[in-house]
Formats: structure tokens, sequence, C-alpha cells
């Protein structure tokens, strides 16, 4: 498994990080084995947020006995302090551990909802107090598609990560400005929905189990690990298939040629 420093953090991520979006789909028997799974594979930045239903508490359950093992990132949608610091009170008492390597501000999408979070008592002062307290190590923000917001928590220092989503079709629109401008101004990099939502995928029947690797699935994240910009992604999993399949992707060390790039859109068609 590859891995990159997380933007001018000390943390050095796999490149293929483990999306916890998708467990409350699932039964915590499944959730134990893919997540045992992924640290056995090298996965060590696993990803959950406070809106995801029992997600934390299906990875505080599966994983918290092995937390030196793994970086452990969470998100409040939280938009006042007060509301932050009881949402990170509530994921550490869920994850069972003591504390979160990046603590993000969730979906940060509007001018207003940005003007919230960094108001006096916004939810951003509730994050630089955590770090204060040992309870967060780094701050970071999610943004979906306004571009100008991006733009701004960039060039404002105030942020040490940025979550933004991004894959081969680029339907945000972030791969020509913003990814470079993240990396130019030294913000860990990690990319979510690089499958596009599931469009990222070979078709196939209903209840079909894949009996390999699906090359539409590989190939789009290897597109995305390929870009310098990108300090790892965090493709959703459920299962151990999934695991298997997406952690593969992290041990390629070369980057997707131009030639591999019309192969795997010829795929897509």
């Amino acid at each position: 498994m590859q891995h990159r420093r997380l933007g001018h953090t000390e943390l050095q991520v796999s490149v293929v990080g483990f999306g916890g979006k998708e467990l409350p789909n699932v039964e915590q028997a499944n959730a134990d084995a893919a997540l045992n799974k992924a640290l056995e594979l090298g996965i060590n930045y696993i990803d959950t947020a406070r809106d995801y239903l029992d997600s934390e508490r299906k990875i505080g359950r599966a994983i918290g006995n092995r937390r030196r093992e793994f970086y452990l990132a969470t998100r409040t949608s939280a938009r006042d302090a007060e509301g932050a610091q009881r949402d990170l009170d509530t994921s550490l008492n869920e994850l069972q551990m003591d504390s979160v390597d990046v603590y993000q501000l969730h979906n940060v999408s509007t001018s207003e909802a940005y003007r919230q979070v960094m108001a006096t008592g916004g939810a951003f002062e509730a994050l630089l107090e955590a770090k204060d307290q040992g309870l967060v190590s780094h701050v970071g923000i999610t943004i979906h598609r306004a571009l100008p917001l991006m733009r701004h928590a960039i060039e404002s220092g105030a942020f040490e990560t940025i979550m933004l989503s991004y894959s081969l079709i680029d339907q945000e629109n972030v791969e020509a400005e913003i990814l470079p401008m993240a990396r130019e101004h030294g913000l860990g990099v990690v990319i979510e929905k690089p499958l596009s939502g599931g469009l990222l995928v070979t078709p196939r029947t209903s209840g079909e189990e894949p009996s390999e690797p699906d090359p539409i699935v590989q190939g789009s994240l290897w597109y995305v690990t390929s870009n310098d910009a990108v300090s790892l992604t965090i493709p959703s999993m459920t299962g151990v298939g999934e695991v298997e399949e997406n952690a593969e992707v992290g041990s390629i060390e070369s980057k997707m040629s131009r030639r591999q790039l019309y192969q795997l859109r010829q795929q897509i068609g």
C-alpha cells in the first residue's frame, strides 16, 4: 500500500482509505470483517461522520481495540460551537475512542453556512478548542460544488484538510483549479465519491456477485490516485470483497498513462 503525507500534517496516509458512509446498511459482523480486512491490507485512514447513523458505533466496535493502527476522521454538520462540541462528544462515545485525528466541518457549501461556522461562537471555534484539548489533531472542511467557497477556504489558512468530490467524470469541476490550489497551499486533499456515487461501475444483473475485480472501479480509483494533488481517496465499502478490490489499487506505484486513460474511457462508453 502506498502512503502519502496528508498535506502539511505529519500523517502518512494510505492512498486508498475506508469510507464509512454505507456501514449503516450492513450488519455489525460485515462491518467487523470489512474494517479488519482493511487494516490487514494496509488501509490506515478510516472516515465517517456524525450524520452517518450508526457508522461511528460500528467502527468503534469493529476496530476500537486496534486504534494505533489507523487514523480516524469524522465530521460535524453543526454550525455553532455548542453543537459541534456536542457532536464531537457523541462521536467519541460512539467510537469508543479518546480522540480523532481529523475533525471536519461537514458540507459547508453555501456562503451562509460558511459565515455561520466561522463567526464568533461558530463551529470552527469548537474545533480549535478541541484541538487545544488534545481531542482533535487536525481540522478540516468539506465543500460541494461551491468553487468560490472552496477557493476562500483554501486561501484562508484556517484548515489543514479539505474533502472534495472528484472522479474521472469530475462532476464538481475541481480538477483544473481547486485541486492544484489546495496542494499549493499545503492542504491535505481527501477525495470522496471517486466512483461518482456508483456511476463508475460495470453494470451487472441485480444480485449478481462479481467473480473478479471490476476494471472500471479499479481504473476509476487509479485515475484519482494518479493525481499528485490528491492525498487519498475514501470509497465507501461494506464488505471484504470491496476492500480487497479497492486496496489493490493502493499498491499501484505508477501513474495512469494517456493510453490507459483512453482505454478506461472506452470501457465506460
